[in-house]
């Protein structure tokens, strides 16, 4: 098996170590459908026996993982929650966490693991991305060619496609939208390019000299 990878600075890149930490480029995401009749083809049960014992482990899961409990899946492996935050006293002298969030860990058992162990890695992209800087005219054409793909594009995308970092995609990306030569709209906290929008006035002056030069 071969895994594609990137190389991306905000994965952290050690340039003057020589040590680059690549990201692996998204194979694709298997929806739950495609998932159960990968499964039922390794069992001898129909898919909606599939669906049934996955619903019934989920629910499990959901239950004793809420209750703090590690819970290990046959095959799979150990599921297990972390806390985070911070630790202060009631006014009775008894230790509360304030602003707790559940983190849920996944350790994979020595089967998946060892699964991995055989795969090679390709930098498809062997450019580091903080590396790189781009001028005015090949930004625009970046934005203009993810435009005719797409329709729209998000902030990710601009970087994975130039190879620059995310701040720096940043920075870009507000220039040409100050330039005028796209335009942004923000959904939640997340900022969508698209095409500027042109303003076209009607030039109403043919008609005012003709009015004006009638008897």
């Amino acid at each position: 098996m071969k895994i594609n990878c990137y190389l991306r600075a905000s994965g952290g890149c050690l340039q003057s170590k020589g040590l680059v930490y690549p990201a692996v480029v998204d194979a694709g995401k298997i929806e739950s459908q495609e998932f159960v009749a990968l499964v039922e083809k390794n069992c001898n049960i129909g898919s909606n026996m599939v669906k049934a014992v996955l619903d019934g482990v989920a629910k499990e899961m959901k239950k004793n993982v809420a209750l703090g409990h590690t819970v290990e899946i046959p095959e799979l492996g150990i599921f297990s929650l972390e806390v985070k935050g911070k630790v202060a006293k009631t006014a009775a002298g008894v230790n509360v966490i304030k602003d707790g969030k559940a983190v849920m860990n996944f350790t994979p058992n020595i089967t998946i693991r060892r699964t991995l162990d055989d795969v090679d890695f390709e930098v498809v992209n062997d450019r580091v991305r903080s590396s790189n800087s781009l001028t005015d005219d090949e930004a625009y054409e970046a934005a203009a060619r993810l435009l005719e793909e797409k329709g729209f594009f998000m902030r990710h995308h601009f970087a994975e496609l130039t190879s620059v970092s995310d701040t720096y995609a940043t920075k870009v990306l507000t220039r040409l939208v100050a330039q005028g030569k796209i335009g942004v709209d923000r959904s939640g906290r997340t900022k969508i390019y698209h095409k500027a929008q042109v303003e076209v006035a009607e030039d109403l002056s043919g008609d005012n000299d003709a009015s004006d030069s009638m008897p």
